[in-house]
Order: C-alpha cells, then sequence, then structure tokens
C-alpha cells in the first residue's frame, strides 16, 4: 500500500515533474551517473546506508535550489514507504525507534466495556454519526439542486464548528461545508499511512513552494480538530 500510495504521489504531479524525475533515477541507477551527480562511484543502490543518507543530507543543504528541491523530493519518498504499514503489520523503522503499535481491534472491543476511553480507541464521540447531507456523496453523487440557509460556514474546524453551532443556537439555519471526507470510527485505522491519505490535505505532502516547509493540515470532517486531538 506504501508503493500504491507513492505511485498514485508521483502520478498526479505534473508532467515535466515526472520526467525529470524519471531521469534522476535512470541516471543515479547507472556508474556513470550516480559518479556525476554524487561524486561516488554507483549505481547508487549498491552504496552503503550511510553513504546513502551523506549525499541526501548533502542535496538538502545544498545552495543549488534543485538539488535541494531533489534531496527532499526523495526524503517525501523514504517518509511514504516509513509510514507505510497496515494495521497488523510491523513498521519498516519501529524496532529502531523502540515503538509498538496498539493492537486497534483491542482497544475498540476495550471501548465498549463501562468506564472505558473513547480516546484511547481512535473514537471521536461528536463524529460517530454520519453527516446529515453530502454535496458529493460516494459515486459522485449529484449535489442538491438548492440548499435553503441563513448563513454558509466554510470549514468543520474547531473556529467553523463553534461560530456554527453558536448561529444554530440562535435559530440561524446553518449550512457547515467541509472539502474533506467524513472519517468514522470503524473505519478509522490508527495507522500513519492511512491518517495522511485520508485526513489532510493533500495526504500529508503540502508543502511551501520551495518545499522547505511541510504543512500538516488536516482534511476531514472535524478539521484540525479531527487530526490533533
Amino acid at each position: 500500500d506504501a508503493i500504491g500510495a507513492l505511485e498514485a504521489k508521483v502520478g498526479s504531479s505534473p508532467p515535466e515533474d515526472i520526467r525529470d524525475l524519471h531521469m534522476l533515477l535512470q541516471a543515479l541507477a547507472s556508474r556513470a551517473g550516480c559518479l556525476a551527480l554524487t561524486g561516488r562511484r554507483g549505481p547508487i543502490y549498491r552504496l552503503r546506508t550511510p553513504a546513502i543518507e551523506g549525499i541526501l543530507m548533502s542535496w538538502m543543504q545544498s545552495p543549488v535550489g534543485k538539488l535541494r528541491e531533489i534531496g527532499k523530493v526523495f526524503k517525501l519518498m523514504v517518509g511514504v514507504v516509513a509510514m507505510g504499514a497496515q494495521p497488523g503489520q510491523e513498521g519498516v523503522n519501529w524496532r529502531a525507534i523502540g515503538y509498538e503499535a496498539p493492537d486497534v481491534v483491542a482497544l475498540r472491543a476495550a471501548a465498549q466495556s463501562p468506564g472505558s476511553l473513547d480516546l484511547a480507541a481512535c473514537r471521536v464521540p461528536s463524529l460517530e454519526a454520519a453527516p446529515q447531507r453530502t454535496l458529493a456523496g460516494a459515486g459522485g453523487a449529484a449535489p442538491p439542486d438548492e440548499l435553503v440557509c441563513d448563513c454558509v460556514i466554510v470549514g468543520s474546524g474547531p473556529g467553523g464548528a463553534v461560530v456554527a453551532a453558536e448561529l444554530a443556537e440562535a435559530g440561524f439555519r446553518v449550512a457547515l461545508l467541509e472539502y474533506g471526507r467524513w472519517e468514522s470510527a470503524d473505519e478509522r485505522e490508527c495507522s500513519e499511512l492511512h491518517a495522511f491519505r485520508h485526513m489532510y490535505q493533500e495526504a500529508g505532502n503540502f508543502f511551501t513552494k520551495d518545499r522547505n516547509l511541510t504543512i500538516l493540515a488536516g482534511s476531514a470532517l472535524g478539521g484540525g480538530a479531527a487530526v490533533n486531538w
């Protein structure tokens, strides 16, 4: 699934960026190209891990903008693979960092017992019911012809949701719009890859133009509150 996510991300890039990436990978896979780009006799996949890490770090810190961008693209690719574990599978870096993943099935079962904490089972009680109406449902359902309301709130994060609630309590007819999808408790897998793909803007790959800053913005019903609670 990690490779699928990586292919989907690369496939959504501009054609010229995909072409440049293919050319770069082909060059690094050859002895001459690797030597020209890294100063080391390749191909790059035959180099030891510390050497490859050093090359990527030098690219990301290079005064040459194109090399910095290339280094950050590779960092993104490595990150997608590192977070590619699915429920029941062990991530490639978990042992190295001493991480033990939660048993999601056991947590959900425990959440049904009296006195359990919904938070421990990755559940948000206020979002357990599906939204009343979606403007673009599954399967490309057509939006309603007309939606009558007094106020339209764009964004269901902590700010928008509170404003919508206050207006609704004051007697106004409120439409609360959210770009992201609704993630029910049963759909949440408590895995990084799943969360990034379904609950973050641009699957967690939302960058500034120079790729120096990654912006982790929630894109789901509940906005930032759905991913930062």
